[in-house]
């Protein structure tokens, strides 16, 4: 049985056919069995710098930065 034709992989993921099983390769913002847990980019990399806030959407992360730095990452 081909248990990717089930299309388990979610959100672009690639699936790949193991023995009578099966694995997801998931998009850097996705993480789970099928992909379908979003990852908190904020908690896992910290990515805002100078004191930076950071909040984590789905398949995405903002920062608001302190008046002195701007850009994505508050460089």
């Amino acid at each position: 049985v081909d248990l990717c034709a089930l299309s388990p992989c979610k959100n672009g993921a690639t699936c790949f056919r193991q023995n009578n099983d099966y694995t997801c390769k998931c998009p850097i913002t996705y993480t789970g069995r099928n992909c379908t847990t979003d990852k908190d980019e904020c908690n896992e990399a910290m990515p805002c710098r100078n004191g930076g806030s950071c909040y984590n959407s789905i398949g995405f992360f903002n920062c608001t930065c302190t008046n002195q730095y701007v850009g994505k990452l508050c460089e």
